[in-house]
């Protein structure tokens, strides 16, 4: 783990959001890996490291490939974030991230209260059928 992953990492178990899976294979039949993932909820997060000092990702074809990575796990459904040193040493980087996990918990909660609507009930509460 580069520590830039090391420090979002951190960064994101102190906003609440829960440890990722990491280096995981999202493909099929390639072996791209997400630096984090969230593999139930269809959420990554790539840290793009070098971007200053020529790294693989910001060299042609580096970038074209990633691109194509990109793509395909949009394909497959894969919401993808990117950030580099810049976003994680501000910090900056963690906020969308939590953002998008209470979203997520706050979409999951309304479709489990919209197909289970008794649970919506006070304790001893009768249905009275009127809706």
């Amino acid at each position: 783990m580069s520590a830039l992953e090391a420090t979002l990492a951190m960064q994101l178990l102190a906003v609440g959001v829960p440890e990722p899976e990491r280096e995981y294979r999202f493909h099929p039949t390639r072996r791209w890996r997400f630096d984090f993932a969230w593999p139930d909820r269809l959420m990554a997060v790539e840290v793009e490291g070098g971007g200053w000092n020529g790294g693989r990702h910001t060299r042609g074809k580096g970038f074209a490939s990633d691109m194509v990575k990109y793509s395909e796990a949009m394909r497959l459904g894969w919401t993808v974030y990117r950030c580099d040193g810049g976003l994680i040493q501000s910090g900056e980087q963690s906020r969308p991230l939590r953002q998008s996990w209470v979203g997520y918990r706050l979409r999951t909660l309304r479709r489990h209260c919209a197909q289970n609507p008794t649970h919506l009930r006070r304790k001893g509460e009768v249905d009275d059928g009127i809706a």
